[in-house]
Parts: structure tokens; sequence; C-alpha cells
């Protein structure tokens, strides 16, 4: 009796799985490496799916790590999905401030243009073919005339 219902339970809960009621031995084996591969080949294609490939220094790599922490993401590239779809979402504008390069100004201190002026001097000293004309001289000249 406790065999016909293991046996009826067991038959249900087959044709629920969509197996045959036979059992598994009917099904077909799973698939190989390869098929799987083709398989995913295949969608990537469908989909248009390209690779990206980017390598980073640490400080940037730290920085991605830290986005992920503070959004509990786990993987890079839903990581870097997330971050193309959220800047794209923001328009031409904020997208632009969001995506822009960090850019260096470049500064130059008196010193250092006092120190470029005297060896700009000296060298035009040291070339005697050249004619030195100050700044204040050509002023004075211009008013003269």
């Amino acid at each position: 009796m406790r065999r016909t219902i293991n046996q009826a339970a067991t038959r249900r809960r087959q044709t629920w799985l969509g197996l045959p009621a036979s059992g598994i031995e009917e099904v077909a084996m799973a698939k190989t490496g390869k098929e799987r591969s083709a398989k995913a080949a295949l969608k990537r294609i469908e989909f248009d799916e390209k690779e990206l490939r980017h390598r980073l220094r640490l400080g940037t790599r730290q920085m991605l790590d830290e986005l992920m922490a503070w959004n509990n993401i786990e993987e890079i590239s839903e990581a870097v999905q997330n971050l193309i779809i959220n800047a794209h979402a923001l328009g031409p504008t904020l997208s632009f401030q969001a995506i822009e390069s960090p850019r260096h100004k470049v500064q130059i201190s008196e010193n250092v243009a006092r120190m470029f002026r005297d060896e700009s001097l000296a060298e035009l000293k040291r070339d005697l073919g050249d004619e030195i004309i100050h700044p204040g001289l050509i002023s004075t000249q211009i008013s003269a005339d």
C-alpha cells in the first residue's frame, strides 16, 4: 500500500516537472560544454552583445570597489552597466558633468615665472644676433611718437 502511494506521488511530481512517466532515464543527457558555449554565442549575436575590456589603475579600481560596496553590487560588469545607464539617463548636460575627465589645471607661480623670464633674457643675451626689447621701453617709445 505504501509503495503504491509513493509511486503515485512520484508520478505526480514527474508530471509537474514535465518529466516522462517512466522517470528521468528517458530525458536527454545534459548539454556538453561545447553545446552550452554555442548557445551562448548565438544569444550574444542575437542581442548584439559586445565584450568590453578595460584596464584600471589602483586608485580607479578602489573607487569602483567603493561604489560597488555602497550599492551592494558584487559583479563589476553589473556596476559598469548601471553606471552607463544612469549617466545616460541624466541627459547630455548632466551626464557631461558625471562623465567628465578630471583635468589638471596648471598654475605657474610668480617665482617660476620670474625664473623663466630671467633664463629667457640670459639666453637672449648669449645669442648676440637678437635684439632685446623690454616691454617698458616699447610703451615709452609709442607714447613719444
